[in-house]
Order: structure tokens, then sequence, then C-alpha cells
């Protein structure tokens, strides 16, 4: 069994819990567009930094959405601080919204902070971390399936988009099982 496996079954995850994480800043994307693109995704809450593009970006999300905000200093980025260090010094807020998400949740986060977050979820090696590349406005979507953590989609602008992105393995743009 993977250790993101593991770690699901050990907090009671796996209920197809879907968590969003969107690349701060979103310039030169609007709000408003962000805004509209989750209207019918909505999510639960939404989870930021306390400071920086990404704590301005998640306040006007929330705001937006009228949703709550979770402010989390987890997910504040340090610099100098290795992407496996940030990564798992935030890795308890991913987890806590995972936890407290409904069907799915929204954590905005600086590109470094992100892809050290996805690599760990994916169980990625720290060094493959490096090779993640997610664009600035752009998002990522990991579900929380019995087996543990997927990426489901990966550098796309819109939630409902099932076109564009980074094309997964097995998984044709529609989002059903691709043909091997």
């Amino acid at each position: 069994m993977s250790p993101s496996a593991m770690t699901a079954r050990a907090e009671g995850r796996g209920q197809g819990k879907e968590l969003w994480l969107l690349c701060a800043p979103a310039a030169p994307r609007p709000v408003a567009e962000l805004v509209r693109a989750f209207a019918a995704e909505r999510p639960a809450t939404v989870l930021g930094p306390t400071r920086g593009a990404g704590h301005e970006l998640a306040r006007a999300l929330a705001a937006g959405l009228g949703l709550p905000l979770a402010e989390r200093a987890e997910l504040d980025v340090e610099r100098g601080q290795s992407e496996l260090a940030s990564g798992a010094r935030a890795w308890p807020a991913l987890a806590d919204a995972l936890a407290a998400a409904g069907a799915r949740a929204l954590l905005v986060a600086e590109a470094e902070l992100l892809c050290a977050l996805t690599a760990r979820a994916l169980d990625l090696a720290p060094e493959r971390a490096r090779a993640l590349h997610v664009a600035p406005g752009r998002l990522v979507l990991l579900r929380d399936d019995p087996g543990g953590l997927v990426l489901r989609r990966a550098n796309v602008l819109a939630p409902e988009e099932r076109a564009g992105g980074t094309a997964l393995p097995g998984v044709d743009v529609s989002g059903e099982r691709g043909r091997a």
C-alpha cells in the first residue's frame, strides 16, 4: 500500500473529496473571472496564506464566492526554505482542508508551495517535485480516493475545463478512462 493510501486510511479519508489548488498570483486573470469559474464547482471553503499575493487572492475569492476564508500561516512562503521543508510545514493545512471540506475545498498557494504539496500528495520524490510546473492563475485538482490522493487535472484555467492543461496518463480530456 502506498504511503498516501496509508495516510488516507489513517486519517479516515478516501471519500472522493476534491481539493483544488490555485497557483497565486492570478494576474493577469481578474478575480471576477475566477469567481465565475468556481460558481458551478462551488468549494465549501477557501484556504490561503496569511500574507502576500496568495493571501490577497484567497481573500478576494472567498469574498466573491461568499465563502469563509481559512487563513493558515503554514501556507505562507518562507523565502530560502527548501521545497521539501515548505511542503512538510504546509502539509497539515492540506490534510485539514480535506478533513473539513464538504465535497470540495479551494487552497490558494504560491507556485513553489503548490508544487511541493502536489508532489507530497502524490508521493513523488523531492527531486521530482522540481519538475512540476503550474502557471500563475492555473489550477491543480487532487481527489481523495480510497487508494490515496490522485491527480485528476493539472494546469487548467477553470474547474469545469475538460480540455487543456496537462494530460494525465490513461485519462482522456472528458475525464473518462482512456484506452491503453
